[in-house]
């Protein structure tokens, strides 16, 4: 019988977040986490443009991290795929760590760096006939300024995760025909009183 899978995986402490901070690692455990999808080493290393040997490595790191696991055995002989060990993933460190501060950092660095290379690929292709893709139209980034309070934030941010969420590729089993994935980011940054 399978293993059941935890809603969430948290980790708090240095050694589970470095794990993580790695841009190999960071591209599988987003593939992994977002589109809810088995990967083999084999997958996972063309997923992160690294060869399948060093991709190994990257999945022991990220199995001993407690982020993602094997998973269950298929008995054909190939080689076992290995998928996400909870449905999300957040990353709360613990605030006397400075080390885990600094491995947070460096993951939200990477992935913002990440998003934002994306996202500039996207606007120029959407410049250019020959390469443009569909949704290249559609790719934006919003920024503004709020006046909420601590609840209001929360339930802002639920709400866009229920909006997104009947969404997301684990959830839609027959999307459009033209369908591609996304990323949309939602950050919620407190900047400090009214003045």
């Amino acid at each position: 019988m399978p293993e059941p899978e935890l809603d969430e995986v948290v980790i708090s402490d240095a050694s589970a977040i470095r794990a993580l901070a790695h841009p190999a690692r960071l591209a599988v455990t987003n593939a992994l986490f977002e589109h809810s999808r088995a990967l083999t080493a084999t997958q996972a290393a063309k997923i992160a443009g690294v060869s399948p040997s060093a991709m190994s490595y990257h999945l022991r790191a990220l199995e001993k991290a407690g982020i993602i696991k094997h998973a269950p055995d298929s008995n054909d002989g190939r080689e076992r795929p290995w998928v996400r060990a909870g449905t999300s993933l957040a990353i709360r460190p613990r605030s006397e760590n400075a080390g885990a501060a600094a491995a947070t950092d460096l993951v939200l660095a990477l992935t913002m760096e990440t998003d934002r290379k994306q996202l500039l690929e996207a606007v120029k292709r959407r410049e250019d006939p020959e390469a443009r893709r569909p949704l290249d139209s559609a790719a934006n980034y919003y920024r503004t300024t709020l006046v909420v309070n601590a609840d209001e934030a929360k339930t802002l941010f639920a709400a866009v995760q229920n909006l997104s969420d009947p969404l997301r590729l684990e959830n839609r089993s027959t999307p459009p025909k033209d369908a591609e994935l996304v990323t949309i980011m939602l950050g919620i940054i407190p900047e400090g009183p009214i003045e």
